[in-house]
């Protein structure tokens, strides 16, 4: 993402100052308070909630600002993405397209995006007649969260068949986790098993 963005801003004569918040609304304001210090000329943010002061610092800015990965929360100038909830649930109506019928949704860290797309989840398994399950955790997402959901998934639901991967990271641990359990995907794991992710 960032090599596309310099991409263009490179090209327009500008440079790129990056500054990671890791999904902290209050780090997030910590940081464009000190990027405002530079004079800069706009913004690309990765989130569309902010503090209350982070929205008084951009509205006083009076700067361009695109916020990015969803296209359907209300945003404060422009956005770049897409909507989470519909393509969750068209992503799941996939996965029980192929026969599945115990996909079970891993999740972590609970951003907005996270949550939203566990929703998007649960409204295909629920048209489907299925009863969604999701195994979550606060933590930041990894492979090793991938690993440790994996495993709880499968504790809780003996029967699941398929998972839903919130983002890569996810995906990439349950798949290193199969590979410790001696589980072939798709030939041993249940009948099928399919990863389905989104990117972050």
């Amino acid at each position: 993402m960032l090599r596309d963005i310099e991409t263009v801003t490179d090209e327009a004569g500008y440079k790129t100052l990056v500054a990671y918040f890791g999904y902290n609304p209050q780090k997030e304001e910590l940081q464009l308070r000190s990027l405002l210090g530079w004079n800069i000329d706009g913004f690309i943010m990765t989130k569309r909630t902010h503090t209350p002061a982070t929205l008084r610092m951009l509205e006083v800015a009076g700067i361009p600002e695109i916020e990015m990965m969803d296209s359907v929360s209300p945003g404060l100038d422009m956005a770049v993405g897409f909507d989470n909830v519909e393509a969750a649930r068209q992503m799941t109506h996939a996965i029980l397209g192929k026969g599945h019928r115990h996909t079970v949704y891993l999740g972590a860290r609970l951003d907005e995006r996270t949550l939203q797309k566990q929703q998007g989840y649960e409204a295909a398994m629920r048209e489907a007649g299925l009863e969604p399950h999701s195994v979550v955790m606060e933590e930041a997402s990894s492979f090793s969260t991938g690993g440790m959901l994996l495993c709880e998934a499968l504790r809780r639901y003996p029967q699941t068949d398929s998972l839903f991967c919130t983002n890569d990271d996810l995906a990439v641990g349950a798949m290193f986790e199969c590979q410790r359990q001696g589980l072939k995907v798709p030939s041993d794991f249940m009948s099928q098993f399919t990863l389905s992710c989104f990117s972050r």
